[in-house]
Formats: C-alpha cells, structure tokens, sequence
C-alpha cells in the first residue's frame, strides 16, 4: 500500500464521519443532500492533522502519530476522537496511566461512546484496579441502558476484586433479565462456595435442576458440593433424588456406597456396590472406569482384598463374554499376590479375541516370576502370532529358551525381535544384549561381542552389557585391557554389586594382577554375605586368587565353601584333592 493512497483510503474514513465537523449554515459553507459543512481555514487544518495523524499511525510511525494528535488538541481541545486514538496507543504501549487519563476526557467531552468506556475500563483492569473497572463498565449501562451485555463484565471485575456480594448482586439482576443459564448459575454457586455460603451454592444447581430436570450432571454436582463440605447426609439425599429418575446412574450408585462406607453402614454399602456392578444396564467401559481406583488400591490395603475380588466377580460374571471384565478380574488376582490364580485368570483373559498386548504382558511376567519358561514359551509363541508386528513377544521367547539352555532357539527369536519396527532405542538395546548373551554361550565370539559394542553405541552407560562383556573377554583371556576399562566403569556406574566387583577382580586375576584381584574379590564377598546368600562361583574365583597368592590353605577353605554351595563339583574336587588349580 502506498503512502498516497492509504493518505486517499484515511480522507475517505474521515469524510464519511464528518458529523464531527457539522456547523451550522452560514457564510462560507457547502450544502450538499441536507449536510451543512463549514469549511474555513481552522478547520482544514484540524482535519489534515488528523488525517495525517491516522496515517502515521497506521503505517506503524506511533511517535509521530501522538505528536500530531497533540497538534489536533491545541486547535481544537474538545477533539474526543483525538482523546479517544491517543488512550488507544498508550494501551498498546502498556502506559497504563495515560491510557486511563486520555480516555477520562474523551468519556468527558462523549460520554455516549461505549469505546471510550472500555478503553477506560480496560485500562483500570490492566492495573490491578479491578473496582475501578468495575464502575466504569457500570458508566457504560447508566448512559446507555440498551447496553446489558455489559453487566457481565461488571460481574466478572467485582469478582476479581472479591466482591463476590456485590458480583451475585449484579449476576441477579443479568437472570431477571435473561432467566435461568448454567453460565450464571455456575457463577454464581463458585462465588457463594468462596463466601462459605454452601447452601445458596446448592440452591443455585438446584434452580438448574427445576429448570432441566432432564440434565443428570446437575444432581451429581449439587452432590459433590455437599460432599466437598462434609455434608454427607445431605450429598446422599441428592443422589437418591436423582435415582428415583434414574435408578441405575452408575455415578449415583457408587457415590453413595462412598458415603455409605465412609458412615460405616457395611451392609448398605455391599448392596449398593452389588447394584453398580451387576447392573446389565450400565456398560463394561464405564464400570471399569470406575472400578479401576480399586484394583490400584488394594495393593496398597490387602485387607480390602476380598471386597474388591468379589467386586471383580461381579462384573466378570455380568460380562462374561468381555475381555475387559477377565482381564479386570485377573488384574485383582495379580495386585493381591495370588499368582496362580492370576496366570489362570489372564490365561482366560488373553483367550478373547480382543485382548490387548497388556493383558499378554502381565501373563509374561508372572511366568518369569514363577520360572515357568516353557509356559512362557508357549504363550509366548501364541503372543507372536496374534501380534507379529510387535517385538516383545519374540523377545520373551527368547528368554524363555535362553532359561532353557537353548541358545540356538534363544538367539533365533531374538535375531526375530530385531526385525521388527522398534521405536525405542533402549528396547533395541535390550534384545541386543541378550542376543549376545545367546551368541556367546554358542560360542560365537565374533556375532557375541558385535551385539555387545552395538549395545554401548546405544547407551554407553549400560552397566550390565558393560559388565557382562568385560567378563566373557576375561574368561576368553581376550582384550584383557579394554575388558578391565569396561568392568570399572560398570563398578562406577552401580555401586556394591557382588557380581560386577567379582568381574573386576577377575579380570585382574587373569592380569596376574592378584594383590588388586584379591582385594576387590573380598569386596565381592562382603557384599555377596549382605545380600544373605553364598554365591559358589565368587567362593571358587577366591579360592583361585589365595591359592595364586600362596594361601593354600584358605584357598582349599573357599574350595570347600564354594562345593557346599553348589558350585560345580567335578571341577572343586579335583581342586581339593590335587590342592592345585585345574586348567
């Protein structure tokens, strides 16, 4: 847009608002379709400052703009429009004060101009002075009545300034003109909560009530606010309001078995929960949306156990052909620890054809917990092939196999997993480093130790891969060096673990390394007796680092601690009875 135009689109703006400028017919004037326009040399001049100011303004030259408008006010100080565009441009530039006082007297020199109200409003409100506010949007209805909407805003400053009293006065007066809204009754129950007027809340959702008995959400919230007040009798009334309209309103039903069981009244609380539950009416989602809280509470309430398995039978037995209400059942059975039950449970759950990966999941874990790996290979296999996109399944294959001492199988199922689409690079991780595992109990040192490196690109910090890699290098007497660098960076990453403060003390044994090697081997065997537990291959490498020491005697002692513990027997006997190392 150029400058001669925008300066032509601006004249025009002007022209057609030239009431401003109105005077009576007289010498020097122009008559044209009733119009009567003075035009004298003042005049101009005030009109061109003030089209220029506009100009200025609106190609975003501000300081020019206020400095022309000034011009316009030293011609002509009773120029409200002058008033009103220099309020505006202070607002905008956050000079709050100014903003307030510009609009002051173009309200003064036009008191009819609701923008010049807000502006002043608006002004006040952005400084905190919210009463302020408040009046000035009232001077917009007392000059121009026709102008209700503007009540709300006088509500909403008082509100701000909590005069919550004076906001229900004005919100009153907005109903008797509109009638009864959820908006205003909404309103008005929070300010009368914030005054501890608990009953008038009320009396406001109940007004919503009368007005749309139809509308549940109203009894529910006339409920809650009495709940929120310990006012349970009263909540509990409500509830049973709404029931006579709608006897099986699952947020009505569990609500009052709450406060029944909050009153200690047990039986009526079990006949009520007995109704939410068994109700063929009301939908599997919603009862497991509500159910839900219990199941995650019982873990941490055993004594609630009973009550919420009965709960869960209820819906299982009401929804018998739902995976949902299995799984839900089975989720009780897994959270209260009675792990048979529970794989049965979840046995039946994964059977329907919908079941979630999750309900597969919680079968895995309970087979590892109980070290059923060929059932967890079984269901493992069945998991693959109803999800064979997703990794996990062939994941926990392969560890089953690996349990199993079936390397080949193990690395099979995991070289399967890698196939897949995995987006998180930790799982990647995971599956490589028990694919290396499986490798190197194949004895396939070369793929074994590509896994292990492949694992720490991933995640350089992985104190397991780390660990576990540096002590197959040790055994293979390989790389002893980058072997040594890998376990002490394990032992840094997590502290006192007998396992890794023995890889450690290995690798310095096979060093020749055996003062070092015995003093982490000890540190191995200090933690080893904390975790309660002899651990006979620890025993045994001790046993092998005294006996490279000189210490004959207490290395046979640890021989023999190691034997007892069920070290390997073949090997620890010949030890014993040669009294010497076996190669």
């Amino acid at each position: 847009m150029t400058k001669k135009w925008l300066i032509g689109f601006v004249l025009l703006s002007v022209l057609l608002h030239i009431d401003v400028w109105a005077q009576k017919k007289g010498k020097g004037t122009i008559v044209k379709d009733d119009y009567i326009y003075k035009i004298d040399k003042k005049e101009l001049q005030v009109q061109n400052l003030y089209i220029e100011a506009l100009n200025e303004k609106m190609l975003g030259n501000i300081e020019d703009a206020v400095g022309l408008f000034h011009a316009v006010l030293k011609l002509d100080p009773n120029n409200h429009a002058a008033y009103y565009e220099l309020s505006r441009m202070a607002y905008e530039a956050n000079k709050l004060d100014e903003a307030e006082q510009f609009a002051a007297k173009a309200i003064k020199l036009n008191p009819k101009n609701e923008w010049y109200h807000i502006y002043y409003a608006e002004a006040k409100a952005h400084r905190g002075d919210y009463i302020g506010a408040a009046k000035a949007y009232e001077a917009i209805i007392d000059e121009m009545p026709e102008l209700t909407e503007y009540y709300q805003d006088v509500a909403y400053m008082y509100a701000k300034a909590d005069k919550s009293e004076e906001a229900i006065e004005v919100y009153d007066k907005i109903e008797k003109m509109q009638g009864i809204s959820e908006p205003l009754s909404l309103q008005k129950q929070s300010l009368y909560i914030k005054l501890g007027k608990i009953d008038k809340a009320a009396n406001e959702i109940k007004n919503l009530i009368d007005q749309f008995p139809d509308n549940d959400n109203y009894y529910i919230l006339m409920a809650e606010i009495f709940e929120a007040n310990d006012m349970h009798k009263k909540a509990q009334e409500t509830y049973e309001w709404l029931l006579e309209r709608k006897p099986d309103n699952p947020q009505a039903l569990l609500a009052i078995a709450e406060i029944q069981r909050k009153m200690g009244n047990e039986e009526e609380y079990k006949a009520t929960i007995r109704k939410v539950f068994e109700s063929k009416s009301l939908d599997i989602n919603t009862k497991i949306f509500m159910f839900i809280p219990y199941i995650e509470e019982v873990a941490s309430k055993p004594e609630s156990a009973e009550e919420v398995l009965e709960m869960a039978e209820m819906i299982k037995n009401t929804h018998p052909d739902d995976a949902k209400a299995a799984t839900a059942y089975a989720d009780v059975l897994y959270n209260i620890d009675r792990k048979e039950e529970a794989i049965e449970a979840y046995k039946k759950a994964a059977a329907f054809e919908e079941s979630p990966l999750t309900v597969w999941l919680q079968l895995f874990d309970l087979f590892v917990r109980e070290k059923d790996y060929p059932s967890l290979l079984e269901f493992a296999d069945k998991g693959a092939e109803k999800f064979p996109d997703d990794a996990t399944p062939y994941f926990y294959s392969g560890a089953a196999c690996a349990q199993m001492k079936d390397y080949q199988c193990a690395a099979e199922k995991y070289e399967t997993a890698l196939k897949m689409d995995i987006p998180n690079p930790q799982a990647v991780a995971q599956i490589l480093s028990s694919l290396g595992d499986a490798y190197n109990e194949l004895g396939n040192y070369v793929k074994s130790d590509s896994c292990y490196d492949e694992v720490l690109v991933i995640n350089p910090n992985d104190a397991y891969t780390l660990n576990n890699y540096a002590y197959y290098l040790s055994l293979r007497n390989e790389n002893l060096e980058k072997a040594e660098k890998m376990s002490k960076r394990s032992n840094m990453l997590v502290e006192n673990n007998s396992s890794f403060l023995d890889t450690y003390a290995w690798i310095l044994f096979a060093e020749g390394k055996y003062e070092m090697a015995k003093e982490w081997i000890e540190k191995a065997i200090t933690n080893m007796s904390k975790d309660g537990e002899d651990r006979p291959v620890l025993l045994e490498h001790y046993g092998d680092i005294l006996f490279k020491l000189g210490e004959l005697e207490n290395a046979l002692i640890q021989w023999q601690k190691a034997l007892d513990a069920g070290g390997d027997k073949e090997i620890l006997e010949q030890k014993i009875k040669n009294k010497a190392l076996i190669k």
